[in-house]
């Protein structure tokens, strides 16, 4: 397995977070992204599963997702045609949708999970002025933010040789502005022209050193001003209205994803990482 999650500092375009509970027909929801631990059986069974900084959680995403992990079923990971147990690190959007009555119901809607075990990766080299992403000029004004999910695929020399859009997700959008399909494609549109540009160290070591390219996926987050706060802090909740999720059809079998990732990471792709067979809510 060869998922690896390796922080990188991609400060972008600096959000206030708000929204408002209806865009085009889509209900504004709340949502964060939790870190864990796990570690899965041969037969695929979560043996154990512990939550990064739980004190941090709400109450309620805690005892969810430790009443649901344990239950939840993987495809044996398979070494030389054995299965055999991993450990894993996990990332988990958890969503908070408004009922009628005023309050919330919870429910995981994704998950994306990488070998614990693995050292070694893409890093991304520093941003300049003329890489970094810039914030789209048809949206100044509008208060605008959002994280745009990439699916790029690297060369052995470190170069972007061809990325695609998988999903846009808005957290702070105008109550009377452009349509929710012209932001998103306002943003993807400028991440796509940044990520063209960059450069990566590759990997030297490892079992990923001999790969001919490598793929991978990276949230670019745009924030509509300078002074911007960078955002909510782990535990706590971002206004989130999720786009549609689209496939390249460049990408293999197994590597289909989810948002279900850090805004600050990139995330190497591996069809052999764990694979969840157990469906979560609203997906």
């Amino acid at each position: 397995m060869r998922r690896i999650l390796v922080f990188m500092a991609i400060v972008l375009v600096s959000v206030t977070v708000w929204g408002r509970a209806d865009a085009g027909g889509q209900q504004t929801e709340a949502t964060m992204v939790v870190a864990a631990k796990m570690r899965i059986s041969a037969a695929g069974d979560v043996e154990s599963f512990a939550l990064d900084g739980r004190d941090a959680l709400p109450e309620g995403v805690a005892r969810l997702l430790e009443r649901q992990v344990p239950a939840w079923k993987f495809k044996p990971v398979l070494q030389d045609g054995v299965p055999t147990p991993v450990g894993a690190l996990a990332h988990i959007r958890v969503r908070a949708r408004p009922r009628e009555d005023g309050r919330f119901n919870l429910e995981v809607v994704g998950a994306t999970f990488g070998d614990e075990a693995v050292a070694g990766g893409l890093s991304l080299i520093e941003l300049t002025d003329d890489t970094r992403p810039r914030y789209p000029v048809l949206l100044q004004g509008e208060g605008v933010a959002g994280i745009v999910y990439l699916f790029m695929e690297v060369s052995r020399e470190g170069r972007v040789t061809r990325v695609a859009t998988e999903q846009v997700n808005l957290t702070q959008y105008p109550r009377h502005g452009p349509s929710v399909v012209y932001m998103r494609d306002q943003l993807a549109r400028a991440a796509l022209k940044a990520v063209e540009r960059w450069t990566f160290t590759t990997p030297t070591r490892g079992e990923l050193a001999g790969d001919p390219y490598w793929n991978a996926r990276v949230p670019v987050v745009f924030r509509p001003y300078a002074d911007s706060p960078s955002g909510p802090g782990y535990g706590q909740w971002e206004a989130y209205l999720p786009g549609p999720r689209t496939q390249p059809d460049w990408i293999a079998a197994g590597e289909g994803g989810s948002d279900a990732l850090p805004p600050d990471t990139i995330s190497l792709v591996d069809p052999d990482a764990p694979q969840l067979l157990t469906q979560l809510g609203g997906r």
